[in-house]
C-alpha cells in the first residue's frame, strides 16, 4: 500500500511541472523603393533636398522570475543592427516571422527580446545614408517550470528631410511595404504585436502647418490624395489566453501631396514604429497538487498505522 501511495505522490508532483507555456510575437515592416515622384512621374531631382536628419531607437526588456536584462539605444548616425537580449534559454538566433505558426518547443525557462533596423527609406537623396527602413522586432517567453516570463521589444524610426522646389508642383509619395504581424500563445495571459507607418509634410515658410498626411490604413481616401492604399499599416494583433493571430500584407502604396509652392521650404517626416509584447505564467496545477497531497497524507497515515500496530 505504501509503495502504491508513493508512486501516486511522485507522479502527481511530476505532473505539476509537466505542462509548458510559450508566447511569441513578431512585428516586421520592410519599406523599399521609396521615391518622391514629380507630376510627370520622374524621380524628383536630388538637388532639391537638404538637411537629412533621422533618429533610430530601440528598447528591449526581457524578464524572467523578477530578473531583467534591458537594452536601450538611440542613434542619429546609422542603422540599428541586430540586437538580442536574453534571460536563460537556450535560444536560436531570431529569424523574424519564422516562429509563427512553427513555434519552437521550450527546452528551458527563458525570455528574449530582439530588434533590427537597416536599409535606406529614401534611396535617391544626395549622400544617401543607411538610416533604417527595414524594421523587425520580436518578443519571446517560455516556461517549463512554475514562474513568470515576459518580454517587450520596440523599434522606431523618425527620418526628416528638408527640400525647396524650383517650380510649384505636386509630388507623389511612392513606395512598397511588406508587413508581418504574428502572435502565438499556448496558455493564459497575453501576446501582442503592432505596426505604425506615417508620412507628414510641413510647410516651414508658412509657419509650420501640416499640408500632407498619409497613414496607410487600407481605405483609399482620394480626397486626401491617396492613389494606392491596399492594406492597413496601422495594425495590431493580439490574443488573451490560448490562441494565435496573424496579419500579413505586401503591397504598393502612393499618395499625392497636392500643389507645393516653389521657393517654400518643406519638411518631410517618415515615422515608423514596431512593437511586440508577451507574458506567460505557470503555477502548480491545483488538481496535481491536491492529488500529491492526498497521496502523501495517505502515505503518512499508513506509516503511523503500521507503527501503531507494531508491524
Amino acid at each position: 500500500m505504501q509503495k502504491k501511495l508513493l508512486v501516486i505522490a511522485l507522479a502527481a508532483i511530476g505532473a505539476v511541472g509537466s505542462a509548458q507555456a510559450t508566447a511569441v510575437a513578431d512585428s516586421v515592416d520592410l519599406v523599399t523603393n521609396f521615391r518622391f515622384l514629380t507630376s510627370a512621374g520622374a524621380v524628383l531631382d536630388a538637388s532639391a533636398f537638404s538637411l537629412l536628419a533621422f533618429q533610430d531607437s530601440t528598447n528591449l526588456n526581457p524578464s524572467l522570475n523578477g530578473a531583467f536584462n534591458p537594452y536601450t539605444n538611440t542613434v542619429t548616425t546609422g542603422p540599428l543592427p541586430l540586437q538580442v537580449q536574453t534571460l536563460s534559454g537556450p535560444f536560436v538566433v531570431p529569424t523574424f516571422g519564422s516562429y509563427i505558426p512553427g513555434v519552437p518547443v521550450p527546452s528551458a525557462d527563458g525570455a528574449r527580446a530582439a530588434s533590427s533596423l537597416n536599409g535606406d527609406p529614401i534611396n535617391h537623396l544626395p549622400n544617401p545614408q543607411p538610416i533604417g527602413a527595414n524594421a523587425s522586432t520580436e518578443a519571446l517567453a517560455q516556461l517549463l517550470n512554475p514562474g513568470v516570463a515576459n518580454s517587450s521589444s520596440n523599434i522606431g524610426l523618425i527620418a526628416t528631410v528638408n527640400f525647396v522646389l524650383g517650380t510649384s508642383q505636386a509630388i507623389t509619395i511612392d513606395f512598397n511595404a511588406l508587413m508581418h504581424l504574428g502572435v502565438y500563445l499556448d496558455s493564459l495571459f497575453s501576446a501582442n504585436a503592432a505596426n505604425a507607418l506615417t508620412f507628414d509634410l510641413v510647410n516651414q515658410t508658412t509657419g509650420g502647418n501640416n499640408v500632407f498626411h498619409f497613414a496607410p490604413d487600407g481605405v483609399l481616401n482620394a480626397a486626401a490624395g491617396e492613389t494606392s492604399d491596399p492594406c492597413n499599416l496601422q495594425a495590431s494583433v493580439g490574443v488573451i489566453g490560448p490562441g494565435s493571430a496573424v496579419a500579413d500584407c505586401n503591397a504598393h502604396y502612393s499618395a499625392n501631396t497636392g500643389i507645393l509652392t516653389a521657393a517654400n521650404q518643406y519638411t518631410f517626416t517618415i515615422g515608423q514604429q514596431n512593437r511586440a509584447d508577451v507574458l506567460v505564467s505557470r503555477v502548480p496545477e491545483p488538481s496535481s497538487l491536491l492529488l500529491a497531497g492526498i497521496a502523501l497524507v495517505g502515505l503518512g497515515f499508513s506509516a503511523r498505522r503500521k507503527h501503531a500496530s507494531g508491524g
